[in-house]
């Protein structure tokens, strides 16, 4: 079994901008810090989940001071929604070394199933205007169904409700990142 990003495609990818000395370098500092990579990603769904749970907790005691919902329920809610991840994870795995075997780097990286970006040709838009496209898929659908209901049972309320907790408090963390991201996206492109 291979794995979707080996030096191979990289090698490929990086071919016509950098030269073989640049790219060798590269390579071989990728494969010198690939540990770090272990240590990294539990931290960041730390952070997420820790966020999305202060601000879900954070929309609920400004909706009802009385509240006393703890923490870690809110924590729960966001640790059960990134099944939705694992699941975008398997899918894309399952897709590049199923389906379509012949993948560019480039398409490894962009490439997210059920997003608007496959239905609409995005290519004439700005390279800052591809991603909130890429974000309106079915996954951030689903993990929006998650948080919902998520939190339309830990605190018994209805859908609608629990709709406007995760608007308030998801949505507005997650306009206020895409912002964050067009904008570095601006500010890094080269003109």
């Amino acid at each position: 079994m291979h794995t979707l990003q080996n030096d191979g495609l990289i090698r490929s990818s990086l071919s016509g901008k950098y030269s073989d000395e640049v790219i060798a370098n590269y390579l071989d500092s990728r494969k010198k810090w690939s540990w770090l990579g272990y240590l990294i990603v539990p931290l960041l769904i730390l952070l997420r989940t820790g966020l999305i749970a202060f601000l879900m907790q954070m929309a609920v005691f400004f909706i009802n001071h009385e509240d006393k919902t703890p923490f870690n329920k809110f924590w729960g809610v966001a640790l059960s929604a990134e099944w939705v991840t694992i699941l975008l994870i398997a899918f894309r795995f399952v897709y590049f070394t199923v389906i379509d075997t012949d993948y560019t780097l480039e398409e490894l990286q962009n490439y997210i199933p059920g997003a608007l970006t496959n239905v609409y040709d995005v290519s004439h838009l700005d390279n800052w205007l591809a991603y909130p496209f890429n974000l309106l898929n079915i996954w951030e659908l689903l993990y929006w169904v998650f948080l919902v209901s998520g939190i339309q049972e830990i605190l018994k309320t209805s859908t609608v409700k629990s709709f406007g907790i995760v608007l308030a408090s998801y949505g507005v963390g997650l306009l206020i990142w895409i912002g964050f991201v067009m904008y570095m996206l601006l500010t890094t492109i080269d003109v």
